[in-house]
């Protein structure tokens, strides 16, 4: 009972707060996050990327760690504890 699996749309604040709502009635205590959620548009020129996408990968890739964060952090100052990794993937296209 020490892992867990549930789902939440890290690009969503509502939905993240959902989640943390649903850990903290299974668990007393969150020691870590870890923050590894990423994504990027299909390669493309820059002045081909549409800002729908670029606003999909902003909200994964930026909103997600600042809605995680915002609620993991006060329930690990309720404890005095916790430790917060963000990983960032980094994505290579490579033609062949």
């Amino acid at each position: 009972d020490r892992v867990h699996f549930a789902y939440a749309d890290l690009a969503d604040g509502k939905s993240v707060a959902e989640f943390f709502d649903r850990l903290q009635t299974r668990w007393s205590r969150l020691g870590v996050l870890v923050n590894n959620a990423g994504t990027t548009h299909l390669p493309a020129l820059l002045e081909d990327v549409s800002e729908k996408d670029f606003d999909k990968v902003f909200a994964v890739n930026a909103k997600s760690v600042y809605y995680t964060s915002k609620f993991a952090v006060p329930w690990m100052k309720q404890k005095a504890a916790g430790a917060i990794e963000n990983n960032r993937k980094i994505c290579r296209n490579e033609k062949k």
